[in-house]
């Protein structure tokens, strides 16, 4: 009989220690995702602009300034670090209206979309800046643009 009495009040403990847990958890929760998505917001944006300075070095010392300026003006790389920077001022908005008693789920949802579409977006910007350090690659897209400057 002791022993029952026993069990019955463990068991009530750990359903009080669980259901508060759950809401303690619950509502760290997204602050915590938040937070994860800033940081890897924030480490991508530093690793792209990185990459960018590394390889406007490399040409600045292999290829023409024309080419050069193709860099600076690639619109893949401007719609990946403006899409970085977005998600990480739009994941830090969220993280400032996470309220004791109001979660926005739907804000949560859309930072981890955003998110995603950073990773697929600076994989292709990675992928696209490797194949384009290629020599062929780099000489003929600047033969292409002295053509187009040429028609002007």
């Amino acid at each position: 009989m002791a022993e029952h009495g026993i069990s019955a009040t463990a068991d009530g403990t750990d359903e009080r220690i669980s259901g508060h847990c759950q809401g303690t958890q619950a509502r760290h929760r997204p602050s915590t995702v938040l937070s994860a998505i800033v940081g890897a917001a924030s480490a991508l944006t530093g690793f792209a602009v990185t990459v960018t300075t590394l390889i406007v070095q490399m040409v600045n010392g292999t290829f023409s300034p024309r080419y050069m300026r193709l860099w600076y003006r690639d619109p893949v790389l401007k719609a990946t670090l403006a899409l970085l920077a977005g998600t990480m001022t739009f994941a830090f908005s969220m993280l400032r209206r996470i309220e004791p008693n109001f979660v926005p789920n739907a804000g949560v949802s859309a930072a981890g979309v955003l998110m995603v579409a950073d990773l697929i977006l600076f994989l292709f910007f990675f992928s696209r800046c490797m194949s384009r350090l290629r020599p062929v690659t780099a000489w003929q897209r600047g033969d292409d643009a002295g053509r187009r400057g040429g028609r002007r």
